[in-house]
């Protein structure tokens, strides 16, 4: 049996690193005067906490190194004073039927004590939670937010309460533009907004988004796409992402050409395989963005009306251009040849990724938050699920 009494310093923190339960580390800072120290000295440096109240269970650690699933048992309030740098807090589960009172229940507690007593959270996630709603109140000095439906939560939060002017970043989905619109005043320093939506009664009318720099459009509707409006309120975007889940049709009353966005550099457009969109409305939208540099069309449509090197042609600064499961490249064996010999005639340099290979090196790990605003890294590359919910903007 190995004697940790005679283990050096060193290798007792990296043996207590490999422990995120928040009891467990409570628990050792208390065995002796020696281990106390590394103890903080480990707590000192995390910066995530995540609470599972269903199980009731706390977990710390870094945001990008934190486990599944959670293990081991509740741990003690009173120890995240010894947390400074803790700046995230993702909460699963929010009610369960253990909670006899919804407001007052010791689940709800718990969540509202950390929230009030740590003051240096900048970003909340909660997940498929029912009773968040009632946790608005407290999270009015964040700037990074993500939940999952457009309940009760943000017409507290926006409405009531009157938050928002903090959030630089919204992650939300089940919501749609309408309600946006009603919301989008409390919102003006906003600068990354991933939204996952279905189409609503009427569209966005405003206020301008003059902050909003990142946008992912997610649509899960089938009766059109209406986000081109959308993006013609937000002058100062530099990345957008738009998947077309099941959309058979664009909303081409809502394309306004004579509107171009000069800052955009990255681009991607997403669609099923089973949908067929007119190429002319696609490249129409397409000449709004004249100074793209990176630009993915994956997907469908079915559509051979076009070739990658248009694309080439119609960005005369791109250096990058992603077609993987593009349909209109099937027809030809030596595509990557073929884009090879165009770029040597028209002296070009473009990165051409046609199959999944040509970048699994290139792709990180898929976490909730991740250290950067960085939308190539985190985003350009991988489909809309496996986005970030949190960016941390302050690496």
């Amino acid at each position: 049996m190995v004697d940790f009494n005679h283990l050096p310093d060193e290798l007792l923190m990296k043996i207590f690193q490999l422990d995120y339960n928040l009891d467990n580390l409570n628990n050792y800072s208390k065995v002796c005067c020696r281990w106390r120290p590394l103890i903080f000295s480990i707590l000192h440096k995390l910066n995530c906490l995540k609470v599972d109240t269903h199980l009731t269970k706390y977990h710390v650690g870094f945001y990008d190194k934190i486990p599944f699933p959670y293990h081991g048992a509740i741990g003690k309030i009173e120890i995240l004073q010894f947390m400074p740098n803790l700046k995230f807090l993702v909460v699963h589960d929010l009610y369960s039927p253990a909670d006899d009172n919804g407001e007052t229940g010791p689940k709800l507690r718990m969540v509202i004590d950390i929230l009030t007593s740590v003051k240096s959270i900048k970003g909340i996630i909660f997940g498929k939670n029912q009773n968040e709603a009632c946790l608005a109140e407290f999270c009015g000095n964040v700037e990074m937010l993500s939940f999952e439906h457009s309940g009760e939560f943000p017409v507290k939060y926006f409405d009531f309460y009157g938050y928002g002017a903090n959030l630089k970043q919204l992650h939300v989905n089940y919501f749609s533009f309408e309600l946006l619109g009603t919301f989008a005043n409390f919102i003006p320093n906003l600068e990354r907004l991933h939204l996952r939506y279905m189409r609503s009664s009427s569209t966005y009318n405003g206020p301008v988004l003059r902050n909003l720099k990142m946008l992912s459009l997610v649509n899960i509707g089938r009766f059109g796409f209406d986000g081109f409006r959308f993006i013609d309120f937000c002058p100062s975007l530099k990345s957008i992402f738009i998947c077309l889940d099941n959309i058979y049709e664009f909303d081409v009353y809502q394309l306004d050409e004579s509107l171009k966005n000069n800052q955009v550099e990255d681009l991607v457009m997403e669609t099923a395989h089973h949908n067929s969109h007119n190429i002319d409305t696609i490249k129409k939208f397409l000449s709004k963005f004249p100074n793209l540099k990176h630009f993915a069309f994956r997907g469908g449509p079915k559509v051979y009306e076009i070739l990658p090197e248009e694309f080439v042609e119609m960005f005369p600064k791109l250096v990058l251009l992603d077609v993987r499961g593009a349909k209109f490249i099937a027809r030809f064996k030596d595509h990557r040849t073929r884009m090879a010999e165009y770029c040597k005639k028209v002296k070009r340099s473009i990165k051409f990724i046609q199959n999944q290979e040509d970048l699994d090196h290139l792709l990180p790990d898929d976490h909730l938050i991740v250290k950067e605003l960085d939308f190539m890294k985190y985003c350009f590359f991988k489909i809309h699920s496996k986005h970030p919910k949190i960016m941390d903007p302050s690496n």
